[in-house]
């Protein structure tokens, strides 16, 4: 049976590197086996000895965890998968085929939505080569293009994450402008003139007017309204850039939020690669403020801090386009949430890259007067491993993201004011 597909181009020309990848994939995952996949592993044990041994480590879901699944791998202590061999290939594929495989571990890293009749393929950045993919592909016009089942690694399977049928939602009209509202945010984002800075306060603007009346539960909604308000937005362009370069930029109170969102994360967090990383930066934050004699790396105005904040700031927009298709705000109570959300996730990954590329450069002494005095693969290398362990500990640490929700939401800080800030945190 075909499906409508669509992906990024990305995603596409994406192919696993397997034991080749610097980290691998099989760790700290809650991998679930649906019933059939879990009987069909088992029914490919030879023997007695082999049954025993995969039901170790590959326990059922009781009544009482009320779960939708039947089974799940348990981890080793370390967090990576028992079935991870020395030479960091799967052994249950090695052994049994790929149709054994959960759909987790079968589709990583592609996430399926479904919209309508149309099925979204997109990657996830938890992946290095996801992330190398994504970042260095020219920014489309149109995200999603028509593609066919060979974009998937088993053609067989279509496991679905989100699904949205919008002509069954008519009653709801959060989800039926879903469409309409994902569209502006893509436009918004796409437009090529803008830098990252008009990106996020053209989409915090956009979405804090239509949040107004436009949130979860909310009652009828015209889509003309919607639509009305980007347009609005977007031509007021030139005024809303000159109104941001009149505001100051608290640098202070976005590099202590930055800190403090960081530290509470490896304190949490089982990833001992990301921890690693942060521990790096925030120490080697602190010398470059001391050999700058600065109190924020945000503040650093010299030439070689515009180039490397442009160009972390170009790859910034890949992740926030990735991040618009691949989650969808409808889990959260409004749009603006949303953005804000994101906003914040950027943000660390903005204070970090600038610090460890900065140090990069004084530690080099290269001579930075323009994108082309950097070496690219090595910028690359280092966006790619910041990323993907930043998309490993904080974009798929739900908890984590739970708690500084809550946190914000506790605060009162999901507003124009405090979104700015961490928008403005690089000048």
């Amino acid at each position: 049976m075909s499906h409508d597909l669509v992906a990024p181009d990305y995603v596409k020309v994406f192919k696993c590197m397997a034991d080749k990848c610097e980290d691998t994939c099989c760790q700290a995952w809650d991998v679930r086996y649906e019933k059939s996949s879990y009987e069909t592993l088992i029914n490919k044990a030879v023997d007695d000895q082999q049954r025993n041994f995969l039901k170790s480590y590959i326990k059922l879901y009781s009544k009482d965890d009320h779960s939708s699944f039947h089974a799940y791998i348990k981890m080793k202590d370390d967090a990576f998968c028992p079935f991870l061999t020395e030479e960091l290939f799967c052994q249950l594929q090695k052994t049994y085929g790929a149709e054994v495989l959960s759909n987790v571990c079968a589709l990583y890293p592609r996430v399926i939505n479904q919209l309508g009749s149309k099925y979204e393929v997109n990657g996830t950045l938890s992946c290095p080569e996801m992330v190398r993919a994504c970042i260095s592909a020219e920014s489309p016009e149109t995200y999603f293009t028509n593609t066919d089942e060979t974009v998937l690694p088993q053609q067989s399977r279509l496991s679905v994450q989100r699904k949205l049928d919008i002509d069954s939602v008519d009653k709801d009209s959060y989800l039926k402008n879903f469409f309409t509202v994902r569209e502006a945010m893509q436009t918004i984002v796409s437009r090529s003139n803008d830098n990252l800075l008009m990106q996020l306060y053209t989409l915090a603007l956009y979405t804090s007017q239509i949040s107004d009346f436009y949130f979860s539960g909310c009652g009828a909604v015209r889509k003309s309204e919607l639509t009305r308000i980007m347009n609005t937005v977007i031509k007021g362009h030139d005024r809303s850039e000159k109104y941001l370069d009149t505001i100051e930029s608290d640098n202070e109170f976005s590099e202590n939020f930055i800190i403090s969102l960081l530290q509470t994360n490896i304190k949490n967090t089982s990833n001992e690669n990301y921890k690693k990383l942060i521990t790096t930066a925030l120490n080697q934050h602190n010398k470059l403020c001391e050999t700058h004699e600065t109190n924020s790396v945000f503040s650093l105005q010299d030439n070689t801090q515009a180039v490397l904040r442009d160009k972390i700031d170009k790859v910034a927009t890949s992740y926030l386009l990735n991040c618009i298709y691949r989650e969808w705000y409808n889990t959260l109570p409004n749009t603006f949430v949303y953005i804000f959300m994101i906003v914040v996730r950027l943000a660390m990954i903005r204070f970090v890259a600038q610090i460890l590329l900065r140090v990069y450069v004084d530690e080099n002494k290269i001579e930075v007067d323009s994108e082309k005095n950097l070496d690219n693969k090595e910028f690359d290398k280092k966006m790619v491993e910041i990323i993907y362990l930043h998309a490993r500990a904080v974009d798929h640490n739900m908890p984590y993201l739970q708690v500084v929700y809550h946190a914000l939401a506790e605060q009162d800080m999901f507003n124009m004011d405090f979104i700015l800030p961490l928008i403005k945190c690089r000048t």
